[in-house]
This record gives C-alpha cells, sequence and structure tokens, in this order.
C-alpha cells in the first residue's frame, strides 16, 4: 500500500546511480587485473585473522590491517598500484563480513563464516574515500588511477555531491559503476490525501487497486542483466529459476520504489499479502474455489467478478488502512506478492 503521508524528510538525501562503462581493450585488461589483486588481498587478510585466532587467540582489526597497507609498496607494488583508497575498500568489506557473522551468531542465526574468494565470486571493488578517481561528467568519463580515462554513459543526470563509487563487472563482459551521491535535495510532492493498494503478480507484475495493470515486460526492462544471471544459474532447475527471475524483478522494482517514495515525501505500508487472491475484497469470503484461474476471481458466495490481482490490491489496500497510526510510519519494506 501507498499513499502520501510520510514523516519528516531530512533536508537532503543520499541517491546511487548506476551507470554502464565502456572500457578500452587495454582497460579492461587493467580492470580484470584490480579485481584479481583486490582478490588476492581479500584472501590474505582472511587468512591473517583467522591464523591469529587459531595460533594465538588474538585478534585483527580493519584499522589494523589498513596499517598494513603501507608495507606493500615495496613487496607488492602491483596492488598499491591502483591507490590506497580501493584497498581500504576490500579490507572495508571483509570486515563488515564477520561484523555481519558476529551479528548473526548474538542472534541465533546461521551464521555463515566468512569464506576465501574466487574470482568468480569478487566481481566489484569499491572506491571508499573520494581519492584516487574523478568523475568528468562534461568528458563523459570516470578517471581511475593506473587506468585511466574510462567512458561512462550517464542515462541520468548526477544529482548532489559524489561521495564513493563502486566498480562492478557483470556477466563476465559488461562493466557498470555505481555512484553514491550526498547532499540531495528532495523533490516533495504536494499532499493529495489518495491512497493506492498495489499488489505484485506474475501475469501483471504490478496491480493498483484503481484497476490499472502494469505487465511485467514494462518494469522488468531495465532488470535483464540480473535476470540473465540468474537464469544461467538456474538453468538446470527449472521451478527455482522462475522464482528467481521474479524475485529479481520485484527485489529491483522495489528498490526503485523506495528512494522515489521518500524522495517525494510519501509512504510504503508494508501488510500482510496472505489470502489477499483468496478473499472476497467485497463481501471478506475466503475460499481458494474464488480462484477459478491465473486471472480470475468469482466470489462463490456474493458472485464478484473481478480480476485477481485487481481483488488482491483492493484487499491490499483495506488491509493498509486498518493498520494503527499509520501515518507516523516511515517507508518500509513493502508490499505483498501472491
Amino acid at each position: 500500500m501507498v499513499n502520501c503521508i510520510n514523516s519528516q524528510l531530512e533536508d537532503t538525501m543520499i541517491r546511487t546511480f548506476k551507470y554502464p562503462l565502456y572500457p578500452t581493450k587495454n582497460q579492461v585488461v587493467k580492470l580484470n587485473h584490480l579485481l584479481a589483486t583486490q582478490c588476492e588481498l581479500y584472501n590474505a587478510a582472511l587468512e591473517e585473522r583467522v591464523g591469529l585466532y587459531k595460533w594465538n587467540k588474538n585478534s585483527v582489526s580493519y584499522f589494523d590491517q589498513c596499517k598494513t597497507l603501507s608495507q606493500l609498496k615495496e613487496v607488492r607494488p602491483d596492488i598499491t598500484q591502483y591507490g590506497t583508497v580501493v584497498n581500504r575498500g576490500t579490507l572495508q568489506r571483509l570486515d563488515r563480513a564477520f561484523k555481519s557473522f558476529y551479528r548473526r551468531c548474538k542472534t541465533n542465526q546461521k551464521a555463515g563464516f566468512p569464506r576465501f574468494k574466487s574470482l568468480s565470486r569478487l566481481d566489484s571493488v569499491e572506491y571508499r574515500d573520494k581519492a584516487n578517481w574523478k568523475i568528468k561528467e562534461p568528458e563523459k568519463r570516470i578517471k581511475l588511477l593506473a587506468i585511466g580515462d574510462i567512458k561512462v554513459k550517464f542515462t541520468r543526470k548526477l544529482k548532489g555531491l559524489p561521495k564513493n563509487i563502486v566498480i562492478k563487472k557483470v556477466n563476465d563482459k559488461k562493466w557498470y559503476i555505481s555512484i553514491v551521491c550526498t547532499d540531495i535535495k528532495p523533490n516533495v510532492l504536494p499532499k493529495t490525501n489518495n491512497e493506492v493498494g498495489i499488489d505484485l503478480g506474475i501475469v501483471n507484475q504490478v496491480t493498483l487497486s484503481n484497476t490499472e495493470l502494469i505487465e511485467g515486460q514494462r518494469c522488468l526492462r531495465r532488470s535483464q542483466d540480473k535476470l540473465t544471471y540468474h537464469s544461467q544459474k538456474l538453468a538446470n532447475c527449472k521451478k527455482g529459476l522462475n522464482r528467481s527471475i521474479l524475485d529479481a524483478g520485484w527485489s529491483q522494482l522495489l528498490q526503485f520504489m523506495y528512494y522515489k517514495v521518500a524522495e517525494a515525501n510519501r509512504t510504503i505500508i508494508g501488510v500482510n499479502p496472505q489470502y489477499t487472491s483468496q478473499k472476497c475484497s467485497r463481501c471478506k469470503c475466503v475460499s481458494k474455489q474464488n480462484r477459478t484461474s491465473q486471472n480470475k476471481f468469482k466470489c462463490i458466495q456474493c458472485g464478484y467478478l473481478e480480476n485477481v490481482d485487481i481483488n488482491a490490491a483492493n484487499n491490499i489496500l483495506e488491509a493498509g488502512r486498518a493498520l494503527p497510526d499509520r501515518t507516523d510510519l516511515s517507508v518500509l519494506e513493502c508490499v505483498g506478492s501472491n
């Protein structure tokens, strides 16, 4: 469910902008080498943490490992040539993995101890500072230390102040850059007091309670790289493949909704979608027999006839309206799928 009331927004926002990169053949060689060096650094730092604890019951922190980077200049200039910032980003990634591990242990979740990474599993590098890279938006270039000026396709205008970047390799051939920007002014829209229920489905990926149907092809158009990846990875498991493709599309869609809703001073209210496709939005009768086909709903009690997804969206809208204190809710994980 989405309505137009939201908690007080901050004066500025943080957003991430993702653009395709078009490196030259020589730059591709350098980018692949960059990934290889960071993979080696990640594994070496993990080995140090494991070894110290195993033999001495000691721990080493992210800051301790950052201090050793200066010693690499003499023995491993191939790693340090790309700059300290990207090396610190790799060590920080490992540190986040350990913090997540400890957090899961404390909450009795499946821990998942940090693992050594192969090149196929380390497909991105992080620049967590403003050094060693420079955005040249008018020239449509990003300059990386030891790699040079890489062509960027700015599919939309960059906003705010660039703070850090992530360079990512996709499907072993495509490259992207994600730029995190701060100090972005929200595009607050005036209040309308309108509300709409949203159902995420299969035939129609998005259905609104105002009867608007949005087909999956339209929503997934910008998610083809992720969907192709899932398709190739799960090609031998059709059932799992279909679900993964749907989850990838829904996840991408919700990410877009989150920042758009926050920017416009709106609210997403998450509700439990259970039985919304079986419940009559008119007489409230719940029965599996109400759903006569993939997209047809006919209530066995009152005879109400409607599209399955529209009926579900109306139930989601009603469920959201019934939540207490919903005017005080900020953006939540949202919306039902069934």
